[in-house]
Order: structure tokens, then sequence, then C-alpha cells
């Protein structure tokens, strides 16, 4: 028997387009590597808690983090460094986030001036994401 599809188990995987939420306001990435590629791994491993979540176009919650990477360069010399990737977070959840109405209501104001704000306000924050993550 098949599982009914729902957006809260959509899986173990990343679904782009991905709204990142930074310290200036919430930011959509169209791609997994494009979100990693934008943010510098000093800047995630120092940032509050606040920054660097969002959600993925399935209301999966997601987060930047700092991963190790080993590399080998000429000569077999082996270097480590850091860089920033995206990961599933399940702690995160959209309907308990206090935060997250008024970053969304924000970015969509200065994407899509077109829509009104009276009409987003009666949405759903579920409704909003999808709004936010259209082009």
């Amino acid at each position: 028997m098949k599982e009914a599809f729902s957006m809260l188990t959509h899986g173990d995987r990343i679904t782009p387009p991905i709204l990142i939420f930074q310290d200036d306001g919430a930011h959509v990435y169209e791609s997994i590597i494009v979100a990693e590629q934008s943010h510098e791994s000093i800047d995630v491993h120092q940032s509050p808690s606040f920054f660097g979540y969002g959600y993925d176009s399935f209301a999966q919650g997601v987060r930047l983090s700092v991963k190790e990477i080993k590399r080998e360069i000429a000569f077999g010399f082996k270097v480590h460094d850091t860089g920033v990737i995206l990961k599933l977070a399940p702690e995160v959840l959209l309907d308990n986030d206090p935060n997250a109405r008024d970053s969304i209501l924000k970015y969509i104001g200065h994407m899509h001036p077109a829509i009104e704000a009276k009409y987003l306000a009666k949405l759903p924050i579920r409704e909003l994401l999808k709004t936010a993550l259209r082009k």
C-alpha cells in the first residue's frame, strides 16, 4: 500500500528553491549549491542561531552548517579546510517559527511589491512561503 504524500514528510532530500533567513533578511536560492557557495564558513560558524536556517519548497526545515573538508594538494600534502553545507533540520518547524511570518512578509514586499500587503496578511504561513519561493 502506498503512503500518502505529505509536505511534512517529503523525505531525506532538500528540494529547491530554498528560503534562508540571514541577518539582513530572507533570501531565496534556486539551488543547494548556490545557497552553500553564497556563504562563508566563518560567518556560518560565528552566526547566532537565527541566522542560516530556513525552508525548502516542501516547507522542510534546513540549516547552513560548517563541514571540515580534507583535500590533497600537490606532492601528497593534505590540507584541512572548511566549507558550508545545507542540511535538513527536522527541529526547524515552519508552523512554530515566531520570526518566519514577518521575515517572509518583508521579503515578499521587497521582491514582489505588486502583491497587496493586506492580501498577504491573511495567508497561512505555508502559503506565504509558497508565494516567497515563486519567481
